[in-house]
């Protein structure tokens, strides 16, 4: 299967904005020739269009169907695939050691895939929280990237989201597209291309650290890592932040906005308060200012020593 990315995840550190991979995947074809049919005891309905039955499909459920082939590289194993007919897309794939086998496994497969897309409609105009759709595009059963003309982002169904782990479950099924995006890829990471999932656990290490290691830490295997390591110091602003914080709340002020003095040419009049162990402000705000290098040279946290010796504004 090839994948095309088309556009990059935001929320990691190359930036862009996160798009659905394009797959390019066997051609379906239609108005088969008359073949004979036969029906497995539970009412599968099985065709096949020539003798040798190297390909046969399976009547779909929720427009997820089966495509069961041999494989022509090794005698004796027959490999299916998943289809999800709205796209033509293979949503899942399994091999088994004789046909019987490879069509239980692959009903039960089909049977996960029509279960994740059941109460699950959407569509262009359909309602997000970033206002009407005017694009969807289901990646897989269950799981639907969708565009407005503000933002975007990833709704899964009931099924889908019943998966998600709880420590990061959205409680209304949507994900978007700057940074959540990412937990819909860790979970159901077989609907997106390995690079997707590169991204995305990148982008949950970085702004998800605490619930990155509660999930993932927990069971990489379940997450396809197979070399999982605590999120180390850098790798997370936000982690660092609150390390940061943690330890110099009391001796720091942070700046929260800034702009060039109109009076005084080349300096800076910064808004700054203090802050809490955690980086949140405190107390009255205040004015102070600050040589223009000075302030463009500030940490990533913005903070400046409390006992700086920069004027203080006066309030009018």
């Amino acid at each position: 299967m090839t994948d095309n990315v088309s556009r990059q995840p935001k929320g990691i550190p190359v930036g862009g904005q996160f798009a659905a991979t394009a797959h390019s995947e066997p051609e379906l074809v239609l108005g088969l020739p008359e073949h004979d049919v036969h029906f497995d005891p539970d009412g599968t309905e099985w065709d096949w269009r020539d003798p040798e039955a190297t390909i046969l499909e399976a009547g779909s459920v929720n427009e997820v169907g089966i495509w069961i082939h041999t494989d022509t590289a090794a005698q004796g194993v027959f490999n299916y695939d998943i289809v999800d007919y709205r796209n033509n897309a293979v949503v899942g794939r399994g091999s088994a050691g004789t046909l019987h086998d490879a069509k239980e496994a692959a009903k039960d497969d089909r049977y996960k895939m029509a279960k994740y897309a059941s109460r699950f409609s959407i569509h262009e105009g359909s309602r997000t929280p970033w206002g009407k759709a005017d694009g969807v595009i289901h990646l897989a059963p269950g799981i639907a990237t969708v565009f407005t003309p503000g933002h975007g982002g990833v709704k899964l169904s009931p099924a889908r989201n019943k998966e998600v782990d709880p420590v990061w479950r959205s409680s209304n099924s949507w994900y978007e597209e700057d940074c959540e995006w990412a937990i819909t890829a860790i979970t159901h990471r077989e609907a997106y291309s390995e690079e997707h999932q590169k991204y995305a656990h990148q982008s949950a290490r970085r702004w998800y650290p605490d619930e990155y290691e509660a999930v993932v830490g927990k069971d990489p295997a379940r997450y396809g890592v197979t070399d999982y390591q605590p999120i180390a110091p850098g790798e997370s602003s936000i982690r660092d932040e609150k390390v940061f914080f943690a330890a110099n709340a009391d001796k720091v002020q942070r700046a929260f906005s800034a702009s060039y003095s109109k009076d005084r040419p080349g300096m800076t009049e910064v808004v700054v308060s203090d802050v809490t162990s955690t980086g949140a402000r405190t107390g009255e705000p205040r004015t102070v200012v600050m040589p223009n290098d000075e302030y463009n040279a500030l940490g990533n946290f913005r903070t400046i020593p409390k006992d700086a010796a920069y004027e203080t504004l006066k309030e009018n």
